[in-house]
């Protein structure tokens, strides 16, 4: 049966960890499948002897630089460009699968346009709510949407000749939030959700924790920090009203 390893606390306790991992994996009558399982180092480099796999107390695991758990890519330097990549090539296979649909004339543009935010969109934008986002990523998004956009409305005919739409035709045809709009709703929308959570819960503890030690590059985007007002002692009906007001502003 398949296991799949979480976030190991140190090395020095690698051995413990794995040692009562699989003890309560044997108590709920599941085993350790050293095929399906990977082992992967977030921080540094690993020694030359352990660059095709590592052992652990009896275990061989073979060791990856990326991987991907409930269909996000995960890497090892948390690079979310990889992941937002990987979610467009998505987003292209998910539109070619239906462009005949979208191809076909006697489909309204407001049909079309509906298909693109209810089935081509949200395969883009899964797991958008932990991204952090740069100017080039936000840049490659945008890029992206308008390039399916211009599919949908088509070309321009401007004196006897056909040119594609400008990004402010495009915007004004479209009349809703561009993506990286929609995404950053999604990030304020997620964090109301675990802002009004219980402090035992595990989202809450790891939003307001504090593990230590140094990050690597990218760090997370100081604007939302800045945004997000946290609301101490405040009712749960008023941090909903709270976020959902924020959202406006996107």
């Amino acid at each position: 049966m398949q296991t799949e390893i979480g976030e190991i606390p140190h090395s020095s306790s690698l051995a413990g960890a794995m040692e009562e991992f699989e003890l309560m994996a044997k108590l709920r009558g599941l085993q350790i499948n050293e095929t399906k399982s990977m082992y992967m180092k977030t921080s540094g480099e690993l020694p030359p002897s352990h660059q095709n796999t590592i052992r652990i107390n009896d275990h061989n695991f073979p060791v990856c630089n990326e991987f991907k758990y409930l269909s996000a890519l995960i890497t090892k330097d948390n690079d979310v460009t990889v992941e937002i990549k990987a979610r467009i090539a998505a987003g292209n296979r998910c539109f070619w699968s239906i462009q005949k649909a979208l191809k076909f004339r006697g489909l309204s543009r407001k049909a079309k346009l509906t298909i693109y935010r209810t089935m081509i969109r949200p395969v883009v934008a899964y797991g958008s709510e932990t991204w952090v986002l740069t100017h080039s990523s936000e840049r490659m998004l945008n890029c992206w949407e308008r390039k399916i956009l211009r599919k949908i409305f088509g070309p321009v005919c401007e004196g006897g000749r056909w040119r594609i739409r400008h990004n402010r035709e495009l915007g004004a045809l479209y009349g809703q939030p561009d993506l990286v709009a929609f995404i950053r709703r999604g990030r304020l929308r997620w964090l109301g959700h675990v802002q009004r959570m219980e402090e035992n819960r595990y989202p809450k503890k790891a939003m307001n924790g504090t593990p230590g030690g140094r990050r690597i590059t990218p760090a997370p985007d100081p604007r939302l920090e800045a945004k997000s007002i946290r609301y101490e002692g405040s009712s749960e009906s008023k941090s909903t009203r709270f976020f959902q007001t924020l959202q406006k502003f996107y």
